[in-house]
């Protein structure tokens, strides 16, 4: 298991505290950040084929949970994205919680556009119920800044 990974599973599972956290959570939000836009570029490059075979949802039967030492064979980004919009238990968008949903707002957003370019829908209908779901989260989105 890499060392950020094992020092993560400890700090979530003990109270926070002291300089050493801020600075590993410094180094954190660096790696995810440096992470994020090599990930970018990653998918700017690489072949449909490769792409495919790293991000193709993962089926249960793929992943062995009692492996917990060796990785997925490929993301699912599901479970990330399901992670990374938890409100901790939160019933209300608040100004906390604000980020997040400009962040699903912007996954929503781009995940409809590219069923409108790529015609994913072929149906009138549907391009248009995807073009008014765009517009409903711009607007409050834009509403909500």
């Amino acid at each position: 298991m890499p060392a950020t990974r094992r020092h993560l599973i400890e700090v979530a599972e003990r109270p926070r505290s002291g300089a050493g956290e801020n600075d590993f959570w410094y180094d954190v939000r660096n790696q995810v950040r440096n992470a994020l836009t090599d990930l970018a570029m990653l998918c700017e490059i690489a072949s449909d084929e490769q792409l495919k075979q790293m991000f193709d949802p993962l089926k249960r039967e793929d992943f062995d949970e009692t492996i917990s030492s060796q990785p997925p064979k490929r993301a699912d980004l599901k479970m990330f994205l399901n992670a990374l919009l938890d409100s901790h238990g939160k019933d209300v968008i608040d100004k906390k919680e604000h980020w997040r949903y400009k962040l699903a707002v912007d996954i929503i957003r781009a995940g409809s556009e590219y069923f409108v370019q790529k015609k994913g829908y072929d149906k009138e209908t549907h391009q248009v119920m995807i073009k008014q779901v765009i517009d409903i989260f711009g607007s409050r989105y834009d509403e909500q800044m």
